[in-house]
């Protein structure tokens, strides 16, 4: 009696704790909108964090491998919002990055089943889609016509594709941010249909639905045109066929997929010896080229915008210039060849932008984020059949958003954003469904 009552209580809170952060939500999207409303979405996300501490039958968050670092990324959070100059600027993207470690906290909270795991993944991607349709409503395709393929140039200026405007993207959202979105859900895509070829070969109607929506992602990321995110795909999908390829045990399917990565690895070696060492020195020297892959003009902004982020970040080495402040510090403070009508939204390097954000040690606690985080993916996979899938996908899609982001970033604090929370919320349950799991076994 109890344990029943102890459930039934247990999932009352949850649904308290949902319906907050529900209400919240769009308050700390939008938080300039209505800062009435968001002053008191801030005291329900208040509410979420410290009502285990004043109730004691509210259960306290699980303790996780990434807790301690988490701590040292909330100081830097905190500092890099106390010293910002532009507190317009910081305003949403601490909002947003609360937003996304209360999401975190309720993940490893509410991870106490084992169906939990297929379903807040399934959510995480049908959010994902729904992110990238309004980027994609939203997008300004304008933005891309400096380096945009003529096919898909003609095919996307044909009409207006900019359906309606959300505050703070009133011009639209740059395609590069949507196929950025794409980065974190797309491998996990194919490692979900590589585990259910491998486990579930017999249910056809999901393969169907599966590769349905694969399709879709990729033609969305297609007309992106964004080179970063066909980058980013292309070696997170390298990693997963890799990673399945070392972790299968002899079988039809490592075959199959040992093969696939030779002749990948085959033609990267003839693209790389073609171009050349003078080849590449020409398409950095010379950036107004125009390739197979279209115009390669982006290259000189990245080449004036990467010195003035270093410059910044060696004088903010400890706190940072301020969260999401850098585009009015680099004009404010450096010489920088960008005309002043163009927006220098982030640093284009994701790295660079974290420190940028919150200074050297916030850059540290966020690559030992990463590392952690890859450690866990990795051992999931190898400890159980079930989550393999699961966890390679997570792991694919974390280094896909990564080599995406050397030349491009969705930056902390970004709306977007709060996927790459989810993202980390979802590997940070791993080892807590090891612990359920009664069937859990070295693979080899």
């Amino acid at each position: 009696m109890l344990t029943d009552t102890a459930a039934a209580f247990k999932q009352y809170n949850q649904r308290i704790e949902a319906a907050l952060f529900l209400i919240a939500t769009p308050f700390l999207l939008f938080p300039a909108s209505f800062l009435p409303g968001t002053l008191l979405a801030l005291m329900l996300i208040a509410a979420i964090w410290l009502a285990p501490l004043l109730f004691a039958r509210k259960p306290l968050p699980p303790t996780t491998p990434l807790h301690l670092v988490l701590m040292l990324f909330c100081v830097m959070l905190i500092i890099s919002t106390l010293v910002t100059a532009d507190p317009a600027l910081t305003l949403p993207k601490i909002t947003n990055i609360l937003l996304g470690l209360t999401l975190w906290r309720m993940l490893i909270l509410w991870n106490k089943q084992r169906p939990f795991l297929p379903r807040a993944t399934f959510l995480f991607i049908l959010i994902g889609l729904g992110f990238t349709l309004i980027g994609i409503l939203n997008a300004d395709w304008v933005a891309k016509a400096p380096s945009q393929i003529d096919l898909l140039q003609n095919i996307v200026t044909q009409r207006s594709w900019q359906v309606f405007a959300l505050a703070g993207a009133e011009s639209g959202i740059h395609p590069n941010q949507v196929a950025g979105v794409i980065m974190l859900y797309l491998p996990l895509l194919f490692s979900l249909g590589i585990g259910w070829l491998w486990q579930q070969p017999d249910r056809r109607w999901l393969w169907l639905c599966l590769t349905t929506v694969i399709l879709i992602t990729a033609i969305a990321l297609l007309f992106t045109q964004s080179r970063s995110g066909w980058l980013g795909f292309s070696a997170g999908l390298f990693a997963l066929l890799l990673l399945w390829a070392i972790i299968l045990s002899p079988s039809r399917l490592r075959t199959t997929l040992w093969i696939t990565l030779s002749v990948a690895f085959l033609i990267g070696l003839i693209t790389i010896a073609q171009v050349g060492s003078e080849g590449f020195q020409l398409f950095w020297n010379e950036p107004q080229q125009e390739t197979i892959i279209g115009s390669t003009t982006t290259i000189s902004y990245r080449q004036a915008i990467w010195p003035t982020a270093l410059q910044a970040i060696g004088d903010f080495a400890f706190t940072g210039t301020g969260l999401g402040s850098f585009r009015q510090v680099a004009r404010r403070l450096y010489p920088i060849s960008i005309s002043t009508d163009f927006d220098i939204a982030h640093a284009h390097n994701v790295f660079f932008q974290v420190a940028l954000d919150m200074g050297i040690p916030g850059l540290i606690a966020y690559l030992a984020l990463l590392l952690i985080a890859v450690t866990l993916c990795w051992q999931a996979a190898r400890c159980n059949m079930e989550l393999r899938p699961y966890a390679l996908g997570f792991l694919a899609g974390l280094i896909a958003f990564h080599i995406y982001g050397l030349t491009d970033t969705i930056a902390l604090g970004a709306k977007p954003g709060l996927l790459f929370w989810w993202l980390l919320g979802l590997i940070t349950t791993l080892p807590q469904i090891l612990q359920l799991s009664d069937k859990s076994t070295i693979q080899p």
